[in-house]
């Protein structure tokens, strides 16, 4: 959980090399401990890394991918920084428009969780 939270500092902070390597590595340390319960606040902050690199369409996936989540595991926490996590989706939205932006959203959305998973941290692990 610390590496999480750390990686959303680094986030907050600007430095988004870090943060991508902190939150892959703690989503990679859940998945295989099997605990979802802390996994949609590591998909919210690589959807953080990926709007703040500008790459909106993947935003709006891994936000997709952390409320399809979120839903099949019945995880219903709030964003880790709620402040900064709601104007982040709306920033994206007004990168992609509405429609690119619910098909970007919905892209993952039928896979199991730990294909959602799989799916987000091996190309986010990627572009490190």
């Amino acid at each position: 959980m610390s590496l999480m939270l750390l990686g959303h500092l680094r986030l907050a902070k600007g430095d988004q090399d870090r943060a991508r390597a902190e939150l892959t590595e703690a989503a990679g340390l859940f998945a295989s401990t099997g605990n979802m319960v802390y996994m949609p606040w590591c998909l919210e902050g690589l959807a953080g890394v990926a709007a703040a690199g500008h790459r909106f369409g993947r935003a709006a996936e891994i936000a997709g991918a952390r409320d399809a989540l979120r839903a099949q595991t019945g995880v219903l926490l709030p964003p880790v920084h709620p402040a900064g996590y709601e104007p982040m989706l709306a920033a994206v939205r007004d990168g992609l428009g509405a429609d690119e932006f619910r098909a970007a959203h919905d892209r993952l959305a039928g896979r199991p969780p730990p294909e959602l998973i799989a799916a987000v941290t091996e190309e986010e692990a990627e572009h490190e």
